[in-house]
């Protein structure tokens, strides 16, 4: 679960519609690809994010979810 939110944490940093435009492409490379493991995998989350990693676009993502699953239940009935 961890995993999951610190990937939607990094994917809500990109343009959904244009996910290899724009700076956030740049920055992923620079601050995550570039040193690899070179330093550890937190501070290069860090480095990316400009903050500590949080649970907001896992509650989005999450809140996305339950209320595209409570439309297809009552659209079924």
């Amino acid at each position: 679960m961890l995993d999951k939110a610190i990937a939607l944490d990094f994917f809500a940093q990109f343009d959904a519609r244009n996910l290899l435009g724009g700076p956030a492409g740049m920055r992923y490379r620079q601050a995550v690809l570039a040193p690899g493991s070179t330093r550890p995998a937190a501070e290069l989350a860090r480095d990316f994010l400009g903050r500590e990693p949080n649970l907001d676009a896992y509650r989005r993502w999450m809140l996305a979810e339950f209320d595209a699953e409570a439309k297809s239940s009552s659209a079924a009935r």
